[in-house]
């Protein structure tokens, strides 16, 4: 918030698109984390709660964990390479009730009928790209998969696109931005962030807990141990 209000207007994050640089504002990042947080908070996530994000680095990724960490509730990211049978297991042991997934190819791995069980306890899929292609034929020889290609039309509801998730968030934030920015200001210091999970090549990947004191910590020694200011790019 410090940064909103000092830097509003400075570059926080940059995409790479066609050849160049997208930058959104610091003051654009918190926009779209408050409508992140206001969607979590009408789909009945809570302080305390654990949204799982299965995606590569890319600005979604950014926008919703800041979205989580302001709905009070509990990151849980998940590594894009992980198998199904991993992701299943990292989102039942976490007792996440909402997944971000990167598209249909993340989407279709906790879609599985031997996975049903996992996805039961989830209110929300939530999707950042509605289809995925290759290069070359994947092992299954498909060039392309779509969204409807991995859902079962009877779990359709149960899934919908980032862009919807921010048209919901944008009309709750407009109709009481207070409520919305009272989520965050409730966490405490010691208040579990995030659950990163091991890679899990002993076994099944297990959760390393850490509390935004932790978080905090951390951030503040990078800060002085490489002397970076507000203007540098990492």
């Amino acid at each position: 918030r410090r940064q909103v209000t000092g830097n509003g207007e400075r570059p926080a994050l940059e995409t790479r698109v066609g050849g160049h640089w997208i930058a959104r504002s610091f003051r654009e990042w918190e926009e779209t984390a408050l409508c992140v947080a206001a969607a979590l908070a009408d789909l009945g996530v809570s302080r305390g709660d654990r949204v799982a994000v299965l995606s590569n680095t890319r600005r979604e990724w950014a926008e919703v964990d800041l979205g989580v960490v302001c709905a009070g509730a509990v990151v849980v990211p998940i590594y894009q390479q992980t198998t199904a049978e991993g992701v299943a297991h990292i989102v039942a042991d976490s007792g996440s009730v909402v997944l971000f997934a990167e598209d249909p190819l993340q989407v279709e791995k906790l879609f599985g009928d031997e996975h049903a069980a996992a996805r039961k306890a989830l209110r929300r899929v939530v999707y950042f790209d509605a289809r995925r292609r290759f290069a070359r034929p994947d092992p299954r020889g498909r060039l392309e998969v779509r969204l409807d290609d991995v859902v079962p039309r009877a779990e359709r509801s149960k899934v919908m696109a980032y862009s919807e998730l921010l048209e919901a968030g944008r009309r709750l934030l407009d109709r009481d931005e207070s409520a919305v920015r009272a989520l965050g200001d409730r966490v405490a210091p010691e208040d579990l962030a995030t659950i990163v999970c091991t890679s899990g090549t002993t076994g099944l990947p297990k959760g390393v807990c850490l509390s935004h004191e932790n978080i905090s910590f951390e951030t503040s020694s990078v800060r002085e141990v490489l002397w970076l200011t507000s203007t540098e790019r990492t």
